[in-house]
């Protein structure tokens, strides 16, 4: 869990370089999809998290990074499929 977060932090803590100009925002798109899938599994926890947090902006550079995707909806649909079989439904 720990590593977890780590890891978290620290492509959170690059997001706003990305969008900022800090770092070529099309290598980073082309390298790498993790926000993508970062972006899946909390989006539909992201209104609880900001309020939570106290944070109406929380997550927001990931948001629009992720938004910037011409294949959003594609992207996400597959990601949030992905997590559906990774996490199936408890057995009773």
């Amino acid at each position: 869990m720990s590593s977890g977060i780590f890891i978290f932090s620290s492509f959170s803590n690059t997001q706003p370089a990305c969008m900022e100009t800090g770092i070529d925002k099309q290598m980073f798109l082309d390298a790498n999809t993790e926000h993508v899938f970062i972006y899946a599994k909390l989006a539909d926890f992201l209104p609880e998290l900001r309020e939570l947090f106290r944070e109406p902006d929380y997550l927001i550079h990931l948001v629009n990074l992720v938004k910037t995707l011409p294949d959003f909806k594609a992207k996400m649909e597959s990601r949030k499929r992905l997590i559906a079989m990774w996490n199936p439904p408890p057995v009773e």
